[in-house]
């Protein structure tokens, strides 16, 4: 027994002993990996899978031959090469490794498997040719998303990649396009033909262009004369036909855009047609430069010329090294007010005099456009010269200085009348403004600081929301808009609706409500947490509750809101009525112009994003137009130049709603009313020819306007005409449309509305049980919710609703968009319910975008009156139409903005009328 336990005891002391030398050998590998060899630093990563030791063998075998680098970097490892694995580890590929694998197809092929995308850092135009497989390398990488259309420039020479990037849907690569390839030969022409023909070409790709001065001729060739300025300034001083491509582009009227010139034939162009003027765009570094054979820096040449260069002067403000450079030759001259846009710490340099610049410039009445003054000197300066205009751009912190006088600087500025500009959130602050009843200063109170408490049981929104009603100089639609979550959102919604002020706030959408953080809680959940009431009664809207997931969302929270929306699988008598409409037009006959001019129109604006029924409804609008009154045949040049010089501009539907985007370019409708649509497509030419510039006399207009008794009685009458309107127009829609719609529901039909809410059920309980909830609680609600007579009743509801709002906007289109101005008019008040008649009743609102809008400001007031005068002009009658506008917003305003459309958008010259056809 003993022996066997003494050879057990050895055994064991064997085994530790080995363990141990193992251990040794290890930490020997990983303290001297100068000396490993790859084999041993593969054979460590196959037993501990640690990523480092295929970091440590790629560095090892860097630099060493391809051979030796592919023999390694194939070798497998339970059936995964060792390139597998460090693409499977995220492992960075080096220098040599990457360019080990460039021409070897079967290593390329692993890269392109595992979508290796750093693949293509060392490879040349010619590697991106490599084929695999009967397919070029750049194909693969193409095809598998793997190649950033950024490092497209490295083709030069090979057209053929155009055609596998629009085989992949890639249109947006050709924008990155080499000048050389640009100039290449393609299918009988050149490149930079296909790109214009296409509408492939844009600015950036022009101004790219250093070395073809005949891109000009190609922009001449495909009238797109507003790329004329875009054009690179190393070019001006080359030739073509024997003229100077500056002197082509002067007799076209276009000013080149020159930054930073260093081409002295170009210089001596400038200087022998005495245009200096085109140096105003020039940078900082350039206005340093010495004139060749002057004694001065062409910024002093350019001043002595009266031409001042923005451009360069506006670099100036971050530059405070060169800052005395050009302040000793602006003080020269005496052109101080170049520095009004000069940086706090420029202006506080005396550049060699006895005052600062923020003195000197004060003292000229020259007030500098600094945003917030963050250093104490600058404070004591303004304090210093009384400047309490400058005062008001302090920092929060420096509101609270004291005075000489003992007066904290904000109760200085209250009782001047001067608003900070700081986001005040320091509590201090906020009670001193509450304690002087400071109410102009609300808005600079910051969401987080409003939602704190100004007493045990009010917080300062609330005390603002409960002491303030109608007050000319508190915006109350704006004192929550820089709520940082959902919390104080949620919070700022229940403050207003529980002092009635909701409708100083934008609706919340269906969006805003499944919102979430980044715990997943989302806006709904806050609110009904915070107080459910408010929330289920007040704040979400009847038509967001009838949204699918907002309606079942509050059912499971055991709040009944008995109408649903579902997807519509009954007869479409909407559509119907529109086709309709639209087909009233399309019988109309015009002469041979007018229609190659509708045929222009409908080509051009066909561009497979278009939707087509929005197109035909566009179409048939202006058919009406150019009938009645051919003078708006040059909104449709427009329309046609507009679309051609902003590919992006186009027609698309939406689920809901109808708006135009800027930012976008496009329209979007739910569907193809034509007054909307004229509506929208005013927005669109207001943005796209004015640059949305409002007249200087509207605001004064619109004040004198609201300000007027009589015209307040006329609105008062309008309301009540538009509530007669609404009824009338209603029991037409029930006793007509509608009864076509009951006769539709046939057993049937109920039948097939069955079926679909036995899989819309099945649907909505598995998304529900996913989400926690139990079989039981879904059963009961479930099988309230779904039935065939629910669907029944809120179809047609809906259905009704949408045809009367139809009808409104389709036969009585002028007096309705008539409520928008007037709402505009008051502010949003009209539409938010609290626009009262002379006798303290509330007007009721008509159509328009309320007080959340209109509080931006009057330049929104009038883009809104614009679309709607644009709707008016194209209505079925639109002599009537202006008639009534006259009659309810007065002639003075009609007046104003009839010549406004006539002559900044129908005689606009934005585009200088690029279209080949011409009435």
């Amino acid at each position: 027994m003993e022996t066997d336990i003494t050879k057990l005891l050895n055994s064991l002391d064997d085994i530790l002993k080995s363990i141990e030398s193992n251990e040794m050998k290890f930490n020997d590998l990983n303290n001297d990996t100068q000396t490993q060899e790859p084999s041993t630093l593969i054979d460590l990563y196959q037993n501990t899978k640690e990523k480092k030791y295929i970091e440590k063998l790629f560095e090892l075998i860097e630099f060493t031959d391809k051979e030796i680098i592919t023999k390694y970097i194939t070798q497998k490892i339970n059936d995964k090469t060792i390139l597998e694995i460090a693409l499977d580890e995220k492992i960075d590929i080096n220098y040599g490794i990457n360019t080990t694998i460039i021409n070897n197809s079967e290593l390329l092929k692993i890269v392109i498997a595992k979508k290796y995308e750093n693949i293509t850092l060392y490879m040349d135009e010619e590697d991106l040719l490599f084929e695999i497989d009967g397919m070029t390398l750049f194909e693969h990488l193409i095809k598998n998303d793997m190649f950033s259309k950024y490092k497209i420039y490295r083709f030069k020479k090979t057209p053929m990649i155009i055609d596998i990037l629009l085989k992949y849907d890639k249109q947006d690569y050709l924008k990155a396009l080499d000048e050389e390839l640009l100039f290449c030969d393609y299918k009988g022409k050149k490149v930079i033909d296909f790109m214009f023909e296409n509408n492939y070409i844009d600015e950036y790709m022009i101004s790219s262009i250093l070395k073809y001065p005949e891109i000009y001729n190609y922009i001449i060739k495909y009238k797109k004369l507003n790329y004329l300025n875009k054009i690179n300034e190393k070019l001006l001083a080359q030739k073509i036909d024997d003229k100077y491509l500056l002197d082509l582009l002067l007799e076209e009227n276009k000013t080149p855009k020159i930054i930073n010139f260093d081409d002295k034939e170009l210089i001596d162009l400038i200087e022998q047609r005495n245009r200096y003027d085109l140096l105003e765009n020039v940078n900082k570094s350039t206005l340093m430069k010495n004139i060749p054979e002057e004694n001065k820096s062409l910024f002093e040449f350019l001043l002595e010329k009266n031409i001042i260069p923005y451009r360069g002067i506006n670099e100036i403000e971050y530059d405070y090294n060169n800052a005395e450079f050009f302040y000793t030759i602006i003080s020269k001259h005496n052109k101080f007010e170049l520095l009004v846009n000069a940086q706090e710490d420029t202006l506080l340099n005396t550049f060699g005099t006895n005052k600062t610049l923020l003195e000197t410039l004060l003292e000229k009445g020259i007030e500098p456009k600094i945003k917030r003054y963050k250093n104490k000197e600058s404070i004591d300066i303004l304090l210093k010269l009384n400047n309490y205009d400058q005062l008001k751009k302090c920092s929060e912190e420096d509101l609270l200085i004291i005075l000489p006088n003992g007066k904290m600087l904000i109760e200085e500025l209250f009782e001047r009348k001067i608003i900070p500009t700081a986001y005040i959130i320091d509590e201090r602050i906020v009670k001193k403004i509450f304690e002087l009843d400071a109410k102009e200063f609300y808005n600079s109170i910051t969401t987080t600081a409003l939602l704190n408490y100004y007493d045990l049981n009010t917080t300062y929104l609330e005390k603002i929301l409960q002491d303030y009603k109608e007050e000319d100089n508190i915006d109350l639609s704006s004192l929550v808009g820089d709520a940082k979550n959902i919390y104080e959102k949620a919070k700022a919604y229940i403050a207003y609706a529980k002092y009635n002020k909701l409708m100083y706030l934008s609706n919340l959408t269906k969006e805003e409500l499944l919102a979430s953080n980044a715990q997943g809680v989302r806006m709904i959940d806050v609110l009904l947490e915070l107080d459910p009431e408010l929330t289920v009664n007040e704040i979400i809207k009847n038509n967001v509750k009838e949204e699918m997931e907002i309606a079942m969302i509050l059912k499971l929270k055991g709040y009944e809101h008995k109408n649903i929306k579902f997807e519509s699988i009954t007869r479409e008598i909407e559509e119907e009525y529109l086709d309709g409409e639209r087909k009233k037009y399309e019988t109309l006959t015009l002469n041979e112009e007018q229609e190659i001019l509708l045929k222009k129109l409908y080509d051009v604006m066909n561009d497979g994003v278009t939707d087509l029924k929005l197109l035909d409804s566009l179409i048939a609008s202006y058919r009406h137009l150019l009938a009645t009154n051919n003078k708006y045949a040059y909104e449709i040049y427009h329309l046609i130049d507009i679309k051609k010089n902003n590919p992006s501009f186009s027609y698309t539907t939406i689920k809901d709603g109808a708006y135009f985007s800027p930012y976008k370019g496009y329209i979007a409708m739910s569907d193809s009313n034509m007054g909307t649509l004229n509506h929208e497509t005013g927005h669109a030419i207001f943005h796209y020819l004015t640059d949305k510039n409002t007249p200087s006399e509207f605001a004064e207009l619109v004040n004198k306007l609201s300000q007027d008794e009589q015209f307040l009685e006329s609105t008062a009458e309008y309301s009540k005409k538009f509530t007669q309107l609404i009824e009338s127009v209603s029991e037409e829609v029930e006793k007509t449309l509608m009864e076509k719609y009951d006769e539709s529901i046939t057993e049937e039909k109920k039948k097939e509305i069955q079926e679909y809410l036995d899989n819309l059920n099945k649907k909505e309980r598995e998304k529900y049980i996913q989400m926690g909830y139990s079989e039981e609680l879904l059963d009961r609600i479930l099988n309230s919710s779904f039935t065939v007579d629910e669907y029944i009743n809120q179809d047609r509801r809906i259905k009704k609703n949408k045809l009367v709002d139809l009808i409104l906007r389709t036969q009585y289109g002028a007096f309705i968009s008539i409520g928008d101005f007037l709402d505009g008019i008051y502010a949003g008040k009209l539409k938010g319910g609290i626009l009262t008649d002379k006798d303290g009743n509330k007007i009721k609102g008509g159509y328009g975008h309320g007080i959340p809008y209109y509080s931006r400001g009057t330049s929104w007031i009038f883009d809104e009156m614009i679309a709607n005068y644009s709707s008016i002009v194209k209505s079925e009658n639109p002599l009537e139409g202006l008639q009534l506008l006259e009659k309810y917003i007065g002639k003075e305003l009609t007046m104003l903005i009839s010549e406004y459309y006539d002559k900044n958008i129908l005689q606009s010259k934005k585009y200088f009328m690029e279209s080949e056809l011409y009435l």
